[in-house]
């Protein structure tokens, strides 16, 4: 993943397209576990497990 400025703006932007990606069929029957470590999402997780 590239590196960003990591403002809530862009975490609230991946934090939607994600939800989209669910919610589209993308990622069918997939859990999204995002743990914010800190306010950049460069400190943060992103977890996605198929069923």
């Amino acid at each position: 993943m590239a590196e960003t400025a990591g403002t809530a703006e862009e975490a609230a932007s991946l934090e939607e397209f994600l939800q989209r990606l669910v919610e589209d069929g993308t990622v069918p029957g997939a859990v999204l576990v995002v743990s914010r470590a800190g306010a950049s999402w460069e400190d943060s997780t992103v977890v996605c497990a198929g069923s």
